[in-house]
């Protein structure tokens, strides 16, 4: 307080030391940072024991959102445990973590001496629509899932799009509303037509409006440039009609449309055999696990063009497709044949298709009533993959059921003299046929 005489001031100063500060990565941002202090440069640093604050959230366009892992410096910002117990928090004093109600996540490190370590990832959730319980089926809640690669122990149910409320195994699950089954007495019959003369036909439940498919029998009658489809169901003693006229000509009659793929990385090429007198073809396409309807994605203006490759698609994708072909007629497009579905893997995964069948034998010659075995070797389009598994591997079919028919599990039984093919596909729509002749 009273200086009188010269005093010595020794002034130590440290050097600086500062910590980069984490910045965004694939699938996640790093927003609203905060330093204590702030008084130092560069910014882009955390100065040597101070305070760190900063939010992470899912990346922006909704490509990804949930974030499925967030580590920082050995703390496990999500479960809030450390990731390995036996190893201490490393760079700091301590990390604490907030969850938001959108999903994201405000971390603090505390007193900082090292460098700061962060690894996030994130996934993306589907939505699944609610479904009511019928007499005699389940229902559901509206919930989301995860099934790519990045989210955590496989697939995963939320009951919420930002992955905030996790949902145990069948917690999605509505029971069934038991009441003594379905009702379809009082039901009339209902047709479903499509553009192409095909036919679907309905009973409806009278407690729970369920509906029920009936079998239906089809007849054709060729008028000139016409085709009229008549559709005829017995249902409670009683006979429903209902008729539908569909313009054409009458070569594509005995064409069966059949499209196939090959996938690459972003892309997928398509191809179709020829309709004749078809004028051109309508694509449709959607994911495999998606909720919703196909979308058309292409219209092709040509009855001879016959390949199309859907490309921007991202690697490790499951997509879904089928092929329309149409008449122009009066302006207008008259659908006149539709292609099997396919379903295909793009490359980049670990997943892959089917690219070449072959059947054991050619050809085969029965007696009525005897039956044969198809054995048919599949060929992966890569080699060490896993098949797409959402789909059944082969699909039997018979160009005449009165000579020969083929079970699901690829069993002929002749059924009357002549001749016929049974056609084998795949999902991703490659296909082999084997010559049936009955005696």
């Amino acid at each position: 307080e009273d200086l009188s005489t010269n005093a010595d001031v020794k002034v130590l100063f440290k050097p600086y030391a500062g910590f980069d500060i984490p910045e965004s990565g694939n699938g996640y941002i790093i927003k609203d940072v905060k330093r204590t202090p702030d008084d130092t440069e560069p910014e882009t640093q955390i100065r040597e024991n101070g305070t760190l604050t900063f939010t992470v959230i899912p990346n922006e366009g909704n490509e990804f959102n949930a974030l499925g892992r967030l580590e920082v410096n050995g703390y496990d910002c999500i479960s809030g445990k450390l990731v390995d117990e036996s190893q201490p928090i490393t760079g700091c004093d301590t990390v604490e973590s907030v969850k938001n109600p959108e999903g994201s996540y405000t971390i603090t490190i505390k007193d900082v001496t090292g460098n700061i370590s962060l690894t996030a990832e994130s996934h993306i959730l589907e939505k699944v629509k609610a479904k009511k319980a019928t007499c005699i089926e389940e229902g559901n809640i509206e919930y989301w899932v995860c099934n790519d690669e990045n989210c955590p122990n496989g697939t995963r149910k939320f009951a919420d799009e930002t992955g905030n409320k996790a949902l145990s195994d069948g917690e999605e699950i509505i029971p069934v509303d038991k009441v003594n089954g379905h009702d379809y007495s009082q039901s009339k019959v209902t047709f479903q037509w499509s553009e192409d003369g095909s036919v679907k036909a309905y009973v409806i439940c009278s407690h729970c409006g369920e509906k029920k498919e009936v079998g239906c029998t089809v007849t054709q009658e060729e008028g000139i440039g016409t085709m009229t489809f008549t559709a005829t169901v017995i249902f409670n003693n009683q006979t429903f009609t209902d008729a539908r006229t569909v313009n054409c000509t009458n070569s594509w009659a005995d064409t069966v449309l059949r499209v196939q793929a090959t996938a690459s990385k972003k892309s997928m090429k398509l191809k179709w055999n020829a309709v004749p007198n078809a004028d051109g073809y309508v694509i449709y396409w959607n994911k495999c696990f998606a909720q919703n309807s196909f979308k058309q994605i292409k219209v092709i203006n040509s009855g001879e063009t016959l390949t199309w490759t859907h490309k921007n698609l991202k690697k490790n994708s499951w997509n879904k497709y089928y092929v329309k072909a149409y008449k122009e007629i009066d302006g207008k497009k008259h659908f006149i044949k539709k292609s099997n579905e396919i379903h295909l893997a793009t490359k980049g995964g670990p997943y892959t298709n089917v690219k070449k069948l072959k059947s054991s034998v050619s050809k085969v010659t029965l007696k009525t009533g005897k039956t044969k075995t198809l054995k048919i070797t599949q060929t992966y389009a890569e080699k060490n993959k896993k098949l797409v598994t959402h789909m059944r591997p082969l699909t039997y079919t018979t160009s005449d059921k009165k000579v020969a028919t083929v079970t699901s599990k690829g069993v002929i039984k002749a059924k009357g003299q002549g001749s016929c093919y049974i056609y084998i596909t795949a999902y991703s729509g490659v296909y082999t046929r084997v010559k049936v002749t009955v005696k």
